[in-house]
């Protein structure tokens, strides 16, 4: 017959989870993206328990407009344009998302109007690559545009002015295309 033994034997099974998808979450990135603005992606991995949860990030596209900093995952704006940012699966090269990374104008500073004998003078700081500049002025509450310069000159004439009447104003850089116009500035 067979005698049992006192030792029963550990069976060990080493079964890796392979990683299926990946997704980027960019929760972390200002709503606006401008030249030398920096910003943090993260990426998950499918299923969660995945065995190898390590990505890498690569720009695919548009490297002339973000940089990778070092540790891979913040990134740099570097001129007005779009990027495509990538992670890619350590485990599954096929498991990848992508991120596209808008560059804006930045917003013009230091709005200021002057009142001549009759009419405003609305100046502001240049801003890199803009191509004109729209002007919206608010008499209260809400703000209306009521220009625009015909170049990137950062200064506009408000010809159109009443006697005793207090005007704010607010300034948008404009690009190339529409989709890299700035955000309004701040008041004047």
């Amino acid at each position: 017959g067979l005698e049992s033994s006192p030792y029963t034997p550990d069976i060990i099974i080493n079964t890796k989870v392979p990683v299926e998808s990946v997704t980027i979450n960019s929760t972390a990135v200002p709503k606006e993206i401008n030249i030398g603005t920096e910003f943090t992606l993260s990426a998950d991995v499918y299923p969660a328990e995945a065995t190898y949860q390590e990505v890498t990030w690569s720009v695919t596209s548009g490297s002339e407009f973000v940089e990778i900093l070092e540790g891979g995952t913040t990134f740099r704006a570097l001129g007005i344009g779009k990027a495509e940012i990538t992670a890619k699966s350590v485990d599954n090269e096929d498991a990848t998302a992508s991120y596209i990374a808008t560059v804006k104008l930045t917003a013009p500073q230091n709005v200021k109007a002057t009142l001549n004998v009759s009419d405003i003078t609305v100046t502001w700081d240049d801003v890199s690559d803009a191509v004109k500049y729209e002007v919206y002025r608010s008499e209260g509450s809400g703000f209306a545009k009521i220009g625009e310069t015909k170049d990137a000159t950062a200064s506009y004439t408000d010809t159109s002015i009443k006697a005793s009447a207090e005007y704010r104003y607010q300034v948008v850089a404009l690009g190339e295309s529409s989709e890299y116009n700035s955000g309004r500035s701040t008041e004047s």
